[in-house]
């Protein structure tokens, strides 16, 4: 992302195969991950938009990374 670009961010419930709902985080209209809880999208969304967030999957982690917005200068 380059620096004061807005992203879009969309956020998608879709239903498993015998399972319950799950959230598709979108960037831009790509999927980026799921994630079940409503909480943990929010932190999710939270972590993007450059605001600190605690988010524990490592792999989500990095992915999110790479659409990060810094305030940094």
């Amino acid at each position: 992302m380059l620096k004061g670009e807005l992203i879009d961010i969309k956020v998608e419930k879709v239903k498993q195969y015998n399972s319950t709902y799950k959230n598709v985080l979108m960037v831009d209209g790509k999927p980026i991950c799921i994630v079940a809880g409503d909480k943990k999208m929010s932190e999710c969304i939270q972590y993007i938009s450059g605001y600190n967030a605690d988010i524990n999957d490592g792999k989500i982690k990095k992915i999110l990374n790479k659409y990060r917005q810094t305030s940094a200068n």
